[in-house]
């Protein structure tokens, strides 16, 4: 559990949590192309990741957006929601 204080003084802790790859599925391009736009990851490394699972596709992200403080970052249950709708098996690590 890390923790945060605002600049007013109010404590906030939460946890960082770890999106892992489990199974690329029968879709794997489809995987490939998503795990390229969420990381910005060239195709070779999001090729790489797909073939050697279990991987860690993304990390320290929040488990919800209503305990983000990056609102620009997604949460990584979204992040799993998208997997699974492509027929991925992915997990969240908690950290």
């Amino acid at each position: 559990m890390a923790a945060r204080v605002d600049s007013a003084g109010n404590t906030y802790v939460f946890s960082d949590y770890d999106l892992v790859l489990l199974d690329a599925g029968p879709n794997r391009l489809a995987v490939m192309k998503l795990i390229r736009v969420l990381t910005n990851l060239s195709p070779r490394a999001a090729k790489h990741l797909i073939d050697h699972v279990p991987a860690i596709i993304a990390e320290d992200l929040e488990l919800d957006y209503n305990y983000s403080f990056y609102f620009f970052k997604p949460s990584a249950q979204k992040m799993a929601q998208m997997f699974s709708a492509l027929g991925a098996q992915t997990e969240i690590v908690e950290r």
